[in-house]
């Protein structure tokens, strides 16, 4: 059971980036070669996998909470929201930052949620 979880965790943990790759990335008549092509999505992964990297270790490194699954997810989530409002706030006044805003939360939850799989069956194992 626990090799399902950390499966499922691993394919929940690729979506957002396979996501922001095809969505991103111009299709290849279109692209003006070099990492250009590539900088919206190497950003958009890099705020949403780096803040809930940085709140899981948040909790991790903090003594007054326990680790179990919902604060994993409760920390990832959070962290990974706390980037999208960060890069909306840097990026300024505009039209779409609703759906920006929408797009954040539905990929950092599922995010959280790979991270959740992981880590409990990481922690069922021991």
């Amino acid at each position: 059971m626990s090799s399902v979880r950390i499966l499922a965790g691993f394919i929940l943990l690729a979506v957002p980036a396979w996501f922001a790759l095809i969505s991103m990335v111009p299709v290849p008549q279109y692209r003006v070669g070099g990492i250009d092509d590539f900088l919206p999505a190497i950003r958009a992964c890099l705020a949403l996998y780096g803040g809930a990297a940085a709140g899981l270790v948040t909790v991790l490194l903090s003594r007054s909470t326990s680790t179990s699954a919902g604060t994993v997810f409760r920390a990832c989530f959070g962290g990974s929201m706390f980037a999208v409002i960060l890069g909306i706030v840097i990026a300024g006044p505009g039209n779409l930052w609703g759906l920006v805003l929408i797009f954040g939360a539905a990929f950092s939850a599922i995010i959280a949620l790979g991270v959740q799989l992981v880590w409990e069956a990481m922690t069922a194992s021991q």
